[in-house]
């Protein structure tokens, strides 16, 4: 082959290469600003939760991430959130629901002390559906009404445990 006919085979494969690693180390970049955005969004969201948590416990009602990955806040139906709302990024749903986060764990705190007393065998807050889910070995109308007479709240959820609950110390 003649040097006129390698050079621009040469010069075309040097362009490819190059504009490869132009692209590779962009891509670079970029994964290496987007988990510093993020993480300082969480890191808001997190300051955002602690005040919410401390400083509006009467009508701050939880937080959850959705099915398709979004961020939640739940308040109290009809909770002025007027002086909070510039500190909520727009990308999170905003949701009104009947029970304050605060009202959900002092069910908690009530019924954990009670735990074997009433037979139950997990204690979930589930933030998503503004609820207080006691899970029972067994659902007998006797044993929810023992609960029922130390609290009777309609954010109490009751189901049936099923399988065995087993702590593994990790």
């Amino acid at each position: 082959m003649s040097p006129k006919k390698i050079l621009p085979i040469i010069c075309v494969t040097l362009l490819i290469i190059l504009s490869y690693f132009t692209v590779l180390h962009n891509r670079q970049a970029i994964s290496e600003i987007k988990p510093v955005q993020y993480y300082d969004e969480v890191l808001k969201d997190h300051k955002l939760l602690d005040k919410l948590k401390n400083e509006y416990i009467d009508i701050f009602a939880g937080y959850y991430i959705d099915d398709e990955g979004k961020s939640n806040l739940n308040f109290v139906k009809g909770a002025d959130i007027t002086e909070i709302k510039d500190s909520i990024r727009d990308a999170i749903n905003i949701n009104y629901v009947k029970f304050s986060l605060n009202y959900l764990e002092e069910i908690i705190e009530l019924l954990n002390d009670k735990m074997t007393e009433l037979d139950i065998a997990v204690i979930e807050l589930n933030q998503k559906e503004n609820r207080v889910v006691v899970y029972l070995k067994d659902v007998e109308e006797t044993k929810i009404n023992k609960i029922k007479a130390i609290i009777d709240s309609s954010a109490i959820e009751f189901k049936e445990m099923i399988g065995k609950l087993q702590l593994i110390n990790i």
